[in-house]
């Protein structure tokens, strides 16, 4: 996902609407809040929800808090650098090791030679992946 400000208009929107309808859901129901509970809030599907969600653990134990912009690069042995920059990350309520992210904006980050048995389709819902520091916007952007 690129930075906020180069989201399309509709995209912009949706993430508006999720991040408020987030903390009026969490202010009112605590961290029993479910993501489809956020999504019906703010009348978006829940899958515009899960676009950069993680662990409040993983992050902190990565020395990430909530709000940040982090770039995901993907682990796979064939020297290709696969990346998607720019996510902001929120903290939720989710196994730790794991990060909900949501396609198509992650596509990048799927190796075409990683394939599910029996179907050979990319293995876009289970890929391992770093989190690194965004680069800070360049001054006058």
């Amino acid at each position: 996902m690129s930075d906020q400000g180069q989201l399309r208009s509709d995209a912009r929107s949706n993430l508006e609407r999720v991040l408020a309808a987030a903390a009026e859901v969490f202010a009112a129901r605590g961290l029993g809040a479910t993501l489809a509970d956020i999504a019906k809030h703010a009348g978006v599907g829940v899958g515009t929800v899960y676009r950069r969600f993680a662990n409040k653990d993983d992050l902190a134990m990565l020395g990430f808090a909530a709000g940040q912009r982090v770039d995901i690069t993907s682990v796979w042995d064939d020297g290709i650098e696969r990346r998607a920059d720019s996510f902001l990350l929120v903290e939720y309520d989710i196994p730790r090791g794991c990060l909900g992210a949501y396609y198509p904006e992650t596509n990048p980050l799927v190796p075409l030679a990683s394939v599910a048995d029996g179907a050979g389709t990319p293995t876009s819902k289970s890929i391992p992946v770093l989190l690194h520091r965004s680069a800070p916007p360049a001054a006058g952007a």
